[in-house]
């Protein structure tokens, strides 16, 4: 199943997000679903923007370069599923990612 978290990165609520890491007295921010996908990597591959955003903003413990079952990383997926890198240049990311 997945966690409150969890489950507001896949729907896009960013609102629940900020509440609960404000309020959370432990969130598993790398947590992996049976796909093997974080929350992260969800909030990628769902096209959420806004919560990519405030992940990165706000949660210094995300690993950008995870990889999935299959190796793939969440703009890996991204570009994948949705055929562009819609973060890209809209999200100002102050981290090394790997975009192969």
């Amino acid at each position: 199943g997945w966690t409150p978290f969890m489950n507001a990165c896949i729907k896009g609520h960013q609102h629940v997000l900020k509440l609960l890491i404000k309020t959370a007295t432990s969130i598993d921010l790398n947590g992996r679903d049976a796909c093997g996908w974080t929350p992260f990597m969800n909030a990628c591959i769902k096209g959420h923007q806004h919560v990519v955003k405030l992940l990165i903003k706000t949660a210094t413990n995300i690993d950008l370069n995870c990889k999935d079952t299959c190796g793939w990383t969440p703009f890996m997926n991204a570009k994948m599923l949705l055929d562009n890198l819609i973060f890209a240049p809209k999200i100002n990311i102050n981290a090394t990612l790997n975009l192969t």
